[in-house]
Parts: structure tokens; sequence; C-alpha cells
């Protein structure tokens, strides 16, 4: 892996709030457990006020590999297509007390998949302090065509996807929400604590679980393959176009509601299964307490 650009911009607040920028440079073959510009860093560390806000943007050539894993806490993600065929990284964030020997991103390859973790805790000794808000650190991803599979894992960042195309996506929250939108996924596979999930366009395959998250689906394709399970969480459908599909709902204490263009009301709105259309996708959805509803947009 060849990391090939670096650009950081480093503010320091203090009365006079002043801007230092930056340093742009152009590295081959660096360390890339040792990639972020330390010695920047470390100069401005002991300044009356150490929180360095830092605007980072980084580019690799990940021509050889075709898996990538993000593991972060409370920095929220985005992933969009690249027009090139390298991952580029644009991160904003704050660095509180520097360790020159820990960068705040590490990345590591094993010729197949790229891994980058964020180091970010919630005390005043941590590497990164991102205040534990979500929406307090950003980091936006350029994926290249030839990485098929995505790894996101956060505490309580949120996730969002735009106009990806890809073979696989595995997202792991606690309580951070996810949004993916006129994606082409072939697998997408969401757990959460108390996340919500929210999709619209295509769903080819999507197995979700949550304990009190919702999910909110917006169903672009007439036959998908769904298999949700929530303790508590609601799950809502809405087809934009005419569905062929078996809905199967179990339900302790939940109820469900469909709309009178796609079926009839079930008997008992705890547990039902219903074939709409020629019935060829599956919708699934087992549940403790949570609702699901059935429309036609």
């Amino acid at each position: 892996m060849n990391l090939k650009k670096t650009t950081l911009t480093i503010a320091i607040g203090t009365m006079g709030c002043f801007l230092i920028s930056y340093v742009s440079a152009s590295l081959a073959q660096l360390d890339t457990q040792q990639f972020f510009p330390v010695a920047v860093a470390k100069k401005y560390q002991e300044v009356s006020n150490p929180h360095v806000s830092v605007s980072m943007k980084q580019d690799y050539d990940t021509k050889n590999l075709t898996e990538f894993e993000l593991h972060g806490k409370y920095t929220d993600i985005e992933v969009v297509p690249s027009s090139s065929n390298q991952l580029s990284m644009s991160w904003k964030g704050t660095i509180s007390k520097f360790d020159q020997t820990k960068p705040p991103v590490s990345v590591s390859d094993d010729g197949l998949t790229m891994t980058m973790t964020i180091d970010q805790t919630e005390n005043d000794n941590s590497l990164i302090q991102l205040g534990g808000d979500s929406g307090s650190g950003f980091i936006q991803l350029e994926v290249p065509k030839n990485i098929q599979k995505v790894v996101l894992k956060t505490v309580s960042g949120n996730i969002q996807l735009h106009k990806v195309n890809l073979k696989g996506l595995r997202v792991q929250v606690v309580s951070g929400d996810t949004l993916i939108e006129n994606s082409d996924i072939e697998n997408i596979s969401s757990q959460s604590v108390s996340g919500d999930l929210k999709i619209t366009g295509p769903i080819k395959r999507l197995s979700g679980a949550s304990i009190s998250g919702d999910m909110d689906l917006e169903i672009a394709n007439a036959s998908p393959i769904i298999d949700l399970k929530t303790t508590s969480g609601d799950c809502h459908f809405k087809f934009n176009v005419d569905p062929q599909v078996t809905i199967q709902y179990y339900s302790i204490s939940g109820s469900a509601s469909i709309d009178p263009e796609l079926g009839p009301s079930p008997a008992d709105g705890s547990k039902f299964s219903a074939q709409v259309g020629q019935g060829t996708g599956l919708i699934s959805v087992k549940t403790t307490s949570g609702d699901a509803a059935y429309i036609r947009k």
C-alpha cells in the first residue's frame, strides 16, 4: 500500500484565535503506522490551550485490495464513490494530548483488506478528544471500484453511504444511526442497539438486528430478500414499485398493518403471512414488541 499525499491543517484556539496551516507532503512507501505528520502536531502540543483542531486528507493506493474496514467510536462516517483508483480519507477532529508514537488514525493491510482505526476516547488523557458526542468528529471516505466489501464499526457516530456499489456491507453500531441512499449493494448486514437504520433505493439482500432501533426501508426493487429481528424497534416498509414478495411477521406483543393495495388486513396482527404479487422475494420480521407497517407508495 502506497501513501500518496497528506494534507494537514492545524488550528490552535487561543485568545487571539490564530490559524496555522498546513503541512503538505508527497510521500511514498511510508510506514503506514507513522503517516501522521508527527513533528508538526508535537510542536504545538505545549501551547496554553492544548486542544488542537485538525483537518486532514489522506490518499491510498488500494489497487491490490478488495476489502476495507473502519473502526471508530464517536466519529461520523460518510462513504461515497471515488472517481479514481485510490481510496481517499478526509478527517476532521481534535487532538488533545498528542503521543508521537501513536498516530490518531492508524492504517494497516494484509494484502486483501485495509483496516483503518480511529483512536479516540472520552478522557482528557486520550490521543483524540472528540467529546464523546456524535457529530464532534467527521470522516469522509471515497471508495474506489476495486473495494467490494466494506465493514464499518462505531459506537455513537452516524454512518451514511451515498451511491456506492458494493458486493457486501457490514455495519455495527451502538447508538449511531445508519443511512444508505441510492446504492447498489448485493448483501447488507446491519447490527445496532438503539441506532436507527434507513435505506432508500434497491435492496437485494438485507439482514438487520436491533434492540430498540427502528428500521425504515423505502424499497425500489420488486423482490428483495429481507430478514429483520428487533426487540422493541419498529419496522416500516414502503414500496416504490409493485412488490413481488412473501411477507412473514411474528411478534409477541407488537402488531402489523398492511396497505389495502398490498392485501387484506391480517386477522391476527401479531402473526401473519401474506403473498404479494408472485411472492418471489421475502420480507421476514421477528420482534418482541415492535410494530411493522407495509405501504405501497
